[in-house]
């Protein structure tokens, strides 16, 4: 019963595998076209940011040939300084958490070794007391 049904399954995608050939044409082409959405994609973002970087170098070099262009230049300034802040900012909150994070393996490896501190303290406490105690009890039982 296994066998047959294992036979079954392998001829079922066997056939489901032959159904797109033969429709061959119209799949190539939905696959060309995929392609293409996706190269156009990646050359729009590419482009994108080149743009970015020649801006911020052109509008330097105008604002002290120009004073009429100074207005115009602070206006795309800000955004440019927000966004490094906001970066900053971002950074200076991920390495005060890796610092944090440091600190807390730190004390956590230091904690064992407190605890047993405090437990050989505790311990060499108790066998004093226990000597003073026999001490004070075997005069009196002489």
């Amino acid at each position: 019963m296994n066998i047959r049904r294992k036979r079954r399954s392998l001829t079922n995608i066997r056939k489901e595998k032959k159904k797109p050939h033969e429709n061959s044409k119209e799949n190539k082409s939905t696959k060309d076209e995929t392609i293409v959405e996706i190269t156009t994609i990646q050359i729009s973002t590419e482009t994108e940011t080149p743009s970015v970087s020649e801006t911020t170098p052109t509008e330097p070099e105008t604002t002290p040939t120009e004073p009429e262009t100074t207005p115009s230049v602070p206006e795309t300034t800000p955004t440019e300084p927000e966004t490094t802040h906001l970066c900053q900012k971002r950074r200076q909150q991920s390495q005060k958490r890796r610092q944090l994070n440091r600190k807390r393996r730190q004390r956590s490896q230091k904690q064992p070794q407190r605890c047993q501190k405090r437990h050989q303290q505790s311990l060499k406490r108790h066998q004093r007391s226990q000597k003073q105690h026999q001490l004070s009890q075997s005069p009196l039982q002489l």
